[in-house]
């Protein structure tokens, strides 16, 4: 899930990516968490899969 994080070329991928993170809940990695916050930041797609991604991550 990490790496397809990375796949900007497929916005889908990416948000489908974010999605199985935010449900991994409290066994999300905090570098996933990190990645998902720089992601809704930018312009990208995926930003607001992101966004609630990483509310979730962690919790």
């Amino acid at each position: 899930l990490m790496s397809a994080l990375d796949d900007s070329a497929f916005p889908e991928i990416v948000s489908s990516a974010a999605l199985g993170l935010s449900a991994m809940g409290k066994r999300c990695p905090a570098a996933a968490k990190a990645k998902l916050m720089s992601i809704a930041r930018s312009g990208q797609q995926a930003a607001n899969a992101a966004r609630h991604a990483a509310g979730q991550c962690g919790r």
